[in-house]
């Protein structure tokens, strides 16, 4: 039984692969030094390089000539590419694609509605404390005197008020750094399994 293959359907214009010279109806059998013939073996082998200062070599080959192989270097990240597992045996694709376009990326429903309105409710948390904490540095951080009219500083409310601020200035710039990677690991996943389903069914010529 011949190994599953992994082949390129298509990708997008100046994408990764496109600047790599990977053409199409080539099989990637290697990525990074990572043996592929699986779409989980794609995403592990790209979750693996992606953080790569070095570029990236992909070892490849024809259908129909896979003993002959050519290595090319890309950069870190998703090829840009649609792959599909061909199976030599039976001359077939099997309906598992992987996209890396960018317009099935922005097509993601989960991709920011909810953390940008996260962002907006840090922000506002973050401001209303600072105003509270400087309503009450001014209102209870001082005090009029028992015999003089002039005001005078309470250290324990002017401690409360900064204590109130740098309280909600933390939790805000925490909630923050959550969304960013959060978002941050949408986008990973986004890129590595965008799927493009028109060319689901068709067979690699």
């Amino acid at each position: 039984m011949a190994k599953k293959m992994l082949v390129v359907k298509h990708y997008g214009a100046n994408s990764i692969a496109d600047k790599a010279g990977i053409q199409t109806g080539e099989a990637i059998l290697s990525y990074g030094g990572v043996d592929v013939s699986s779409l989980s073996d794609i995403k592990h082998a790209i979750g693996l390089n992606r953080l790569s200062s070095k570029p990236i070599e992909v070892v490849l080959c024809s259908v129909e000539s896979p003993e002959e192989t050519r290595t090319v270097q890309c950069e870190p990240g998703s090829l840009g590419a649609s792959l599909i597992v061909w199976d030599p045996d039976s001359g077939q694709e099997i309906q598992d694609v992987i996209g890396g376009s960018s317009d099935a990326a922005t097509k993601d429903p989960a991709q920011s509605a909810i953390p940008g309105f996260d962002k907006v409710i840090a922000y506002v948390f973050g401001l209303l404390g600072v105003i509270a904490g400087i309503f009450v540095i001014a209102e209870l951080g001082f005090v009029k005197g028992p015999y003089s009219i002039e005001k005078q500083a309470d250290p324990f409310w002017i401690s409360v008020g900064f204590g109130i601020a740098l309280q909600s200035l933390f939790f805000s710039a925490f909630s923050l750094l959550c969304v960013m990677t959060w978002e941050n690991t949408q986008q990973l996943k986004r890129l590595l399994s965008a799927s493009s389903s028109e060319d689901a069914g068709k067979t690699v010529k």
